[in-house]
């Protein structure tokens, strides 16, 4: 599915490490979602550091952390409609 994004995965990353950004992605069911995500060090609450997630990226699967949700989540990125940051 193209959204017409124009950057790569590793850009993605690359921002999600600098801060607070918004993500907006259709789910596997269909729906679009909006997530408040990070995988900034210092946006981290204590306790969950990446390294210590279980959940890895995987191919075209980006993980990260739900600000609002305070969990880890991860979303696919040929599924990502927009990233902006905050």
């Amino acid at each position: 599915m193209d959204h017409g994004i124009t950057f790569r995965p590793t850009d993605a990353l690359a921002l999600l490490a600098e801060g607070e950004v918004l993500v907006t992605f259709e789910k596997k069911d269909g729906t679009i979602r909006t997530m408040r995500a990070t995988r900034a060090p210092a946006l981290l609450p204590e306790g969950a550091v990446k390294g210590t997630d279980t959940r890895k990226d995987q191919g075209n699967l980006i993980a990260v952390y739900d600000l609002d949700a305070g969990a880890w989540k991860g979303f696919f990125f040929d599924r990502m409609i927009a990233m902006q940051a905050k």
